[in-house]
């Protein structure tokens, strides 16, 4: 509860992450939005 569901499943990454996460879009493997989960 409280945190935004993805109609897709999509990959998360956490906040130590992001920089992973933003290569994994540049690179184009991943479809879709890349989601940032800042809940922990």
């Amino acid at each position: 509860a409280g945190q935004l569901t993805p109609v897709l499943a999509e990959k998360q990454f956490t906040l130590e992450e992001a920089g992973k996460a933003h290569e994994y879009a540049e690179n184009g493997s991943g479809m879709g939005k890349v989601v940032i989960n800042v809940s922990q």
